[in-house]
């Protein structure tokens, strides 16, 4: 799976640039304010690195296991309810390159300089006891030697 991965996201054609090693907080697009994904390592293309959900969510708990959305960086696209659990949910990752488990290895061999986003998203159930999806703050991430 980590290098399907690593070649979905090299043939996806995601943005390239002479980025510095980062993996930076996109604030105030999730549901509530819930915690971006986090990386553990820098973002390298030789050593590879994990990604993985930011922890509790601040506003209503999952249902069930978060995953995670990686592809293409987007203004944030609304996701109102009753789909949104919130009215402040906004999705950053489209298109999506698909979803992954919390946590994911990103293996070694990502281009250099690749530029991509990732989300965490779970069910979780609003104040009435409806289902609704859960989206975390984003992540951006610069992949570096």
């Amino acid at each position: 799976m980590i290098r399907s991965l690593a070649l979905a996201l090299a043939f996806a054609g995601a943005s390239l640039s002479n980025a510095v090693a980062q993996c930076t907080p996109i604030p105030g697009v999730g549901c509530l304010g819930d915690p971006p994904p986090t990386c553990s390592g820098p973002p390298s293309s030789a050593a590879g690195f994990s990604l993985r959900c930011g922890g509790s969510p601040a506003s209503l708990p999952c249902i069930a296991p978060p995953v995670m959305m990686i592809g293409f960086c987007s203004l944030p696209i609304p996701i109102l309810p009753p789909l949104g659990c919130s009215t402040t949910c906004g999705l950053v990752v489209s298109p999506s390159f698909g979803t992954f488990p919390d946590p994911t290895v990103v293996g070694p061999g990502l281009p250099v300089g690749l530029k991509l986003c990732v989300q965490c998203a779970c069910i979780a159930s609003n104040a009435a006891g409806a289902l609704c999806i859960n989206l975390s703050d984003g992540l951006s991430v610069a992949i570096v030697p």
